[in-house]
């Protein structure tokens, strides 16, 4: 089955969250690649989405041992996840370095076709190499129609433009999301950003998000992402981030 949660959905299902939630992604010498997601939802949320889903204040929100097994079965390695509380998540994991060393241009999760593409290419006497990592509309939906009915009714709560195919404005999406669930939620939505960190093996050359209202931070080794939620929900864009070193 086509899953691969850490990199959106989990992002998706903790939209107003108490902190911004963050997606680390590292990139070993040999290829490797680690990752890790931690997120906590807002009390406001997280009891907004309990009286749509009908899940009782003592259950946690999240089922790890399913986390687990969608993430295993995408085809990634050493999967860790723990629910530290009833509302937040933390998960580790990796995808093993490729055996193809001559590849110049690599899908590192065939999966999900296109979501993460490891290249590298010969500059002078310089080995450059190259990560892009992706979450357009077209990678977000084909994730979305392999996941458990469970997880998609969560998703279904945001009645974000990404899903449904509408094109409206991120303040319009602010605005619409305070006519189904409050103002406090709508406050919180648009107070909330996705971050997304890139550590990578050498200094980092040139590092681009191909999103217009994205803030891109480079220091030595590491690239720092950040990005409103509401105009990732309502993007009408390709989305990706680009990590040359």
């Amino acid at each position: 089955m086509k899953k691969l949660v850490i990199f959106v959905v989990l992002t998706l299902l903790f939209a107003m969250t108490s902190c911004t939630p963050g997606l680390n992604i590292s990139v070993e010498e040999d290829g490797e690649i680690n990752y890790s997601f931690s997120a906590t939802l807002k009390d406001v949320v997280a009891d907004t989405v309990r009286s749509f889903t009908g899940v009782p204040e003592s259950v946690n929100l999240f089922n790890d041992q399913q986390i687990q097994d969608s993430l295993t079965e995408s085809g990634l390695q050493n999967v860790s996840v723990a629910l530290p509380d009833l509302l937040s998540v933390k998960i580790s994991g990796s995808i093993n370095a490729s055996s193809k060393k001559d590849l110049q241009v690599e899908d590192r999760l065939p999966t999900v076709p296109g979501a993460i593409i490891l290249a590298s290419e010969k500059q002078a006497a310089n080995d450059i190499k190259t990560l892009e990592l992706s979450l357009s509309k077209k990678v977000v939906n084909q994730v979305l129609e392999s996941l458990p009915v469970e997880t998609v009714e969560y998703v279904d709560l945001l009645s974000a433009p990404i899903f449904t195919g509408e094109e409206i404005s991120s303040l319009e999406y602010v605005e619409l999301i305070g006519a189904i669930y409050g103002a406090t939620v709508a406050k919180a939505l648009e107070e909330s950003f996705v971050e997304i960190n890139v550590s990578v093996p050498s200094n980092v050359r040139k590092a681009e998000a191909l999103f217009s209202n994205c803030n891109t931070n480079i220091s030595g080794k590491s690239v720092e992402f950040v990005m409103p939620l509401a105009d990732f929900l309502t993007q009408n864009q390709e989305v990706s981030f680009v990590v040359q070193y």
